[in-house]
């Protein structure tokens, strides 16, 4: 951030940019990011209206079809669609990746999204044939990411471990596509039961793709959102290789019957995940100074560390579900799935979108300017307002409300068999979730604005 900020002259007083000769401009794609952050959220909060409507099936079992589309709608919604738009961002600024946005990238996005609407209400109605096609759009639209993203990720810049995280963060997600529409179509060895598939397919997705992305992308995010100095990169590689080492263990339970595969990829994701905790320790210890223009209390700082809290109380019981000896069911599963999908991912990617998205607009307001060659204005250009002014402060802490109360309400409820908390965490979920969309509105009209007064 403060490269593209560098490249120019500092401003003044009176709010004007001045340009530097020579200056050289990587545009990075601004609308279809957009379209896929609202879409997630649109995602989210059917997700969360579900629970609101018909909190029982939620207190049944974690294989009901009502259950497993709710989880498809934040898995596929939520976190995919917000996975892909930040890429095309966090390429630039975090891995030094450029990631033009095409038509072909936007046919893949809706692919994407149809994809995915199928297989959230297909699953829903125990439509398993229809899901199974669903996910076949999804997978050409995976396919279709990964390509670039491995391409990209080979030619990028940044350091290698955050590739490497990355890439085997899109590897997964195939994998785990493909896996989906297998247990869909039922093609499955004769010695694995439907249940223990699902159960595999969805740690392969939500840590092998979902986690991995975070944990490496946040080895360069939260230094800035935090700010502090950078982990250790020994701590990285050792994320890397137990996230992939257990994932591995999973993907081979599908091929051997040996349930002791299970216990090894839990212990193995548990290293990975606690690698990562050790480094946002390693941050929290080696704090920075903050940008005087930032707001104290820092609501994405508080959600980030939130959601590592939420995460830390997953791996425990992520840990105790492994060590049983029969597959388990009942509030534990759902406390466990609610904390790593909710309180861990849910909560970071909210915090994370606190700081991307004001700075997506700025940079995209900035890249409205007319370059310094162009021979349009007198030569110098209106300044944007910095990112960390952009956004509704209102909005950001109505969010952060709806999260923490949600979460707390949703966990509570699912581990005690409330209704009555299941329905007030998915009110609290929902209205955190169309609070970001109204900071997402904010900040759009914040760097439009400024866009069109530049042209002027």
């Amino acid at each position: 951030m403060a490269a593209d900020q560098g490249s120019t002259a500092a401003a003044g007083a009176t709010g004007v940019l001045r340009p530097v000769a020579g200056r050289e401009r990587v545009r990075i794609p601004y609308r279809l990011p957009l379209v896929a952050f609202a879409l997630a959220h649109l995602a989210a909060l059917g997700a969360f209206a579900s629970l609101v409507v018909d909190p029982w099936p939620f207190l049944a079992t974690h294989l009901h079809p009502r259950v497993l589309s709710a989880v498809h709608a934040l898995t596929l919604g939520w976190i995919s669609l917000t996975a892909v738009g930040a890429t095309w961002v966090v390429g630039h600024l975090a891995l030094r990746m450029p990631l033009p946005a095409g038509k072909a990238d936007g046919v893949a996005l809706t692919l994407l999204l149809v994809g995915a609407l199928g297989v959230v209400f297909h699953m829903g109605d125990g439509l398993w044939r229809g899901v199974g096609w669903s996910g076949l759009l999804s997978w050409i639209a995976v396919l279709w990411f990964s390509w670039r993203v491995l391409r990209g990720a080979a030619r990028a810049g940044g350091p290698v471990v955050i590739r490497l995280h990355v890439a085997a963060a899109y590897v997964n997600l195939l994998v785990a596509s493909s896996l989906g529409a297998a247990i869909a179509f039922a093609w499955l060895p004769a010695h694995l039961p439907p249940a223990t598939a699902l159960v595999l397919h969805a740690h392969v997705a939500v840590v092998g793709f979902a986690m991995t992305l975070a944990v490496g992308v946040g080895y360069r995010l939260l230094p800035m959102i935090l700010p502090a100095a950078p982990p250790p990169e020994s701590i990285m590689w050792t994320s890397l290789a137990a996230l992939q080492l257990g994932v591995l263990a999973l993907l081979a339970r599908f091929v051997i019957a040996a349930p002791a595969l299970m216990a090894v990829g839990a212990l193995a994701l548990g290293v990975g995940v606690a690698a990562f905790v050790v480094g946002v320790v390693h941050m929290l210890s080696h704090r920075r100074p903050a940008p005087r223009d930032l707001r104290r209390p820092d609501p994405a700082a508080l959600l980030v560390l939130l959601s590592v809290l939420c995460l830390l109380g997953a791996l425990a019981l992520g840990l105790w579900l492994a060590a049983r000896p029969a597959p388990a069911s009942g509030p534990v599963v759902f406390a466990y799935g609610s904390l790593a999908l909710v309180g861990f991912l849910g909560q970071l990617i909210a915090g994370v979108g606190f700081r991307l998205l004001p700075w997506l607009a700025w940079r995209h307001a900035f890249d409205a300017t007319p370059p310094p060659d162009s021979g349009a204005g007198p030569g110098a250009w209106t300044l944007p307002p910095p990112p960390n002014a952009m956004g509704s402060p209102a909005a950001r802490w109505v969010a952060v409300a709806g999260w923490i109360t949600g979460v707390s309400c949703l966990t509570i409820g699912l581990l005690v068999g409330a209704v009555g908390l299941l329905r007030s965490g998915g009110v609290a979920l929902a209205s955190a979730v169309v609070a970001g969309l109204f900071q997402l509105g904010s900040v759009v009209h914040a760097g439009r604005t400024v866009g069109t007064r530049a042209h002027r």
